[in-house]
């Protein structure tokens, strides 16, 4: 599997912070919980990126 560019990991990180941040101020979607799946649903990444390889 190829890795992400450091550019792409960038911008998934600071997606995810600004996620983060959302659902922490309570701004969680109607149906979703505050959990991995919604953050990555969010921010628009792969829920796997979250789990060391």
């Amino acid at each position: 599997m190829a890795r992400i560019s450091d550019e792409t990991r960038r911008n998934n990180e600071t997606a995810i912070r600004h996620v983060m941040d959302r659902l922490l101020a309570g701004e969680v979607p109607a149906g979703s919980k505050c959990d991995v799946k919604t953050l990555a649903a969010q921010a628009g990444v792969a829920r796997t990126g979250f789990y060391p390889k």
